[in-house]
């Protein structure tokens, strides 16, 4: 499975309990996927809800979520409210990155380490297994989906954010584009109180300070998997997972792309 080694830049802006500017901030730009191509990402956000049948390396066929294929460990289930997936789409994702790996806090270069032999949840697990993990069982809204981007949402609502009462909180944009040496993917995630009306802008009114305090408890400081407090560790852990999901496609997207039901 791909590590750090996968991409070619990494910024991680973190963002202290009583900001005003946010939580956490994280951009990594992934090394060219080989053999991958904008119209593969866009059929797999397209059917990553749905089963799919891959052969495996010992020539047995498989018919399995295709969200597990994307993640065999850390991945749960997927869901999504439209098919095929366009703006305004609900998604739930139910992921817990970095099942089963320790942060290394002297590391620069390998600050979360995974063994080869580690193991996820499945669905079937009782809730109460992983309930206290950093874990994404989020619904999030389709903001943008085009041939070379991908954009979704989590959204909250509280009287004092104003207008409709309703505020983004935390974003996900995967931006691409085809080269002759691979997809070259950009992704970019963005936790915090968003100002009203944006997805990538964050509220620097007095209200922000508080209502990030809350949101840093919920997404962080409430996981047992994330050492207490440390933001850092939690941009180090999604950047990782990014790295596991997508650096990884060239193992089996391929494959599973050309077989599809056309």
């Amino acid at each position: 499975m791909c590590d750090y080694s996968c991409m070619t830049n990494f910024l991680s802006s973190v963002k202290t309990r009583n900001a005003t500017k946010g939580v956490l901030e994280v951009d990594v730009k992934f090394k060219p996927l080989a053999g991958i191509t904008g119209d593969m990402l866009v059929w797999l956000f397209n059917n990553d809800h749905k089963n799919t049948t891959y052969k495996a390396v010992d020539n047995t066929t498989h018919t399995m979520p295709m969200h597990l294929l994307f993640h065999p460990v850390d991945h749960v289930f997927h869901t999504a409210s439209t098919s095929p997936v366009k703006v305004g789409t609900k998604l739930v994702w139910c992921e817990i990155p970095l099942t089963g790996c320790k942060h290394n806090a002297s590391s620069r270069t390998q600050p979360w380490v995974c063994p080869s032999n580690r193991k996820g949840f499945l669905r079937s697990d009782p809730v109460t297994s992983w309930a206290g993990n950093m874990r994404s069982k989020t619904e999030m809204t389709v903001t943008v989906f085009n041939s070379s981007m991908m954009e979704f949402v989590a959204q909250q609502s509280h009287p004092l954010f104003g207008g409709d009462g309703k505020r983004v909180v935390g974003t996900t944009r995967h931006t691409w584009s085809d080269s002759p040496a691979g997809l070259q993917l950009r992704t970019q995630m963005f936790l915090g109180l968003m100002a009203r009306g944006a997805r990538d802008k964050f509220d620097l009114s007095l209200l922000a300070a508080p209502v990030n305090a809350v949101i840093k408890q919920v997404y962080l400081d409430n996981s047992k998997n994330i050492p207490a407090g440390n933001i850092t560790a939690a941009g180090h852990m999604a950047t990782l997972h990014f790295i596991q999901e997508y650096g990884s496609l060239p193992k089996w997207l391929p494959q599973v792309y050309k077989n599809r039901q056309q």
